[in-house]
């Protein structure tokens, strides 16, 4: 489970189910928009399950399948070895890559055949982005980045609407 799991559990359920609070509280104070006091929780307590439905409800309802596959994915590591399956991550992104090149240069019917071989190639990236996290214990940091990186392109755009005005 990663640390925003626990914080989206902990902050839906009211059951503290991380190591450490902070993440639960920096998730609450997003879900409501604003700095939130602890002892506000409580009276708050109504909008936070609301707000944390829906994710609340799509980490439950993956809760078996990611395990499952994440069962799969270490076996493959141990199996086939790191460095094979860090080769492996690298020939499945170069396909990706081949596999966008030719939908550039598709037209007609090899449009939709393009497409289904990018989302082929997309599935082999992800399960091995995913081998990758576990292999180098780093999924709480990549969701990290992958937040900040978000946020930091959101600022970029709102800062380029700003300049220039919305289209």
């Amino acid at each position: 489970m990663t640390t925003r799991e626990g914080a989206v559990i902990s902050a839906y359920t009211g059951i503290l189910v991380c190591n450490d609070f902070s993440p639960v509280h920096e998730y609450i104070e997003e879900i409501i928009g604003r700095p939130v006091f602890t002892h506000e929780i409580p009276s708050l307590e109504t909008e936070i399950k609301e707000k944390s439905k829906a994710e609340f409800e799509r980490i439950i309802n993956n809760i078996g399948i990611d395990e499952g596959r994440d069962a799969v994915f270490r076996r493959c590591i141990c199996d086939y070895g790191n460095n094979p399956q860090i080769d492996m991550a690298i020939e499945e992104m170069s396909e990706l890559t081949k596999a966008l090149l030719k939908w550039r240069r598709a037209e007609g019917a090899g449009l939709t055949a393009a497409r289904n071989c990018i989302v082929d190639e997309l599935a082999d990236v992800r399960i091995m982005a995913r081998q990758m996290e576990i292999l180098f214990q780093c999924e709480d940091e990549v969701e990290r980045m992958i937040d900040f990186k978000v946020q930091r392109q959101a600022d970029r755009m709102d800062k380029w609407e700003a300049e220039h005005g919305e289209n």
